[in-house]
């Protein structure tokens, strides 16, 4: 019997979803960096460098942070759909050749190599 052939979930295979999940995680970790700095400035937490710290922006325009925030956001919707479906056919017993996105997807590998330490 042939390997049914699968239609990705959104048209995209396991390493563009591994690149979504890098991108992602790349944005979210720099927007939330440039918001605890600011943060910290803004409550002057951080004594004379407060004044700089926030207006921190890391040589960008308030505007491209705004995109860059709107652009993770929207990634990490993505990812959270994409865990949201690996949930529901891991807990329903789904066989692989029926599954909407064949393969475990970043929550269940992390899941797996978590439980293996352990």
């Amino acid at each position: 019997m042939a390997k049914k052939e699968f239609k990705p979930l959104f048209g995209l295979n396991s390493r563009n979803w591994n690149q979504i999940d890098y991108a992602s995680t790349i944005l979210i970790a720099g927007v939330m960096t440039r918001k605890g700095i600011q943060m910290l400035g803004d409550h002057q937490l951080l004594g004379g460098a407060s004044s700089l710290a926030s207006k921190a922006n890391f040589g960008m325009k308030n505007k491209t942070w705004d995109r860059f925030d709107d652009i993770s956001t929207a990634l990490y919707a993505l990812i959270l759909i994409h865990g949201a479906v690996d949930a529901y056919e891991e807990r329903r017993n789904i066989p692989s050749d029926k599954q909407l996105i064949p393969g475990k997807g970043l929550v269940y590998r992390t899941y797996e190599e978590a439980k293996a330490v352990f």
